[in-house]
């Protein structure tokens, strides 16, 4: 009996999981926009937070008054127009981790698929990821996008905003589909 339990205890031990806590100061969340049909520019959020509990639900959220285009007045005017984080302060991003992507060993990846639902302005739409995962030999997780994520403004409600973004701007066209990219760094907490 006293076997029965200790292997009880070592099996379920080594399946037991962490949690994990987003590291901000080692993660980037950032996305791109082009202007007048050929300026490509890159953009952030500095305000990124998230973890991955124990049975692998991940949760990203974004603080949407952290944009960071490189431009002052545009970043007031995104945040104003665009976002409208007086009445959406946030995005928040989930999905479900496979077993096997947390039981990796320290210096082992993994190449993963997976359906995420973005909450963005109101909306909550689907959104497939390619993603790597990969085990640090700390034990951290760090996430890199493999393909970047594309989203449609019109999804999220954000015609609008973009079509005010571009007047003000007086810009003859912003393009309607922004892609997405992050690597994120999760330490065990």
């Amino acid at each position: 009996m006293k076997v029965l339990a200790l292997l009880t205890f070592l099996l379920g031990s080594s399946y037991a999981l962490a949690s994990y806590e987003l590291e901000p100061g080692g993660s980037l969340l950032g996305f791109s926009s082009v202007k007048k049909a050929a300026i490509a520019e890159q953009h952030l959020f500095k305000g990124v937070s998230g973890s991955i509990d124990s049975v692998g639900r991940l949760v990203i959220e974004i603080d949407l008054n952290s944009v960071d285009t490189g431009i002052v007045i545009r970043d007031e005017r995104v945040r104003k127009y665009l976002f409208e984080t007086d009445r959406f302060k946030k995005a928040t991003l989930q999905a479900q981790l496979p077993q096997e992507a947390l039981l990796l060993k320290k210096g082992e990846d993994i190449d993963l698929s997976v359906i995420s639902t973005l909450d963005l302005h109101g909306f909550k739409v689907q959104v497939p990821i390619e993603v790597v995962l990969f085990k640090q030999q700390n034990g951290a997780f760090r996430a890199l996008t493999k393909r970047p994520i594309w989203l449609s403004v019109e999804d999220f409600g954000l015609l609008g905003g973009v079509d005010v973004l571009k007047s003000l701007a007086r810009l003859s066209s912003i393009d309607l589909a922004v892609p997405v990219s992050f690597d994120v760094l999760f330490v065990a907490n």
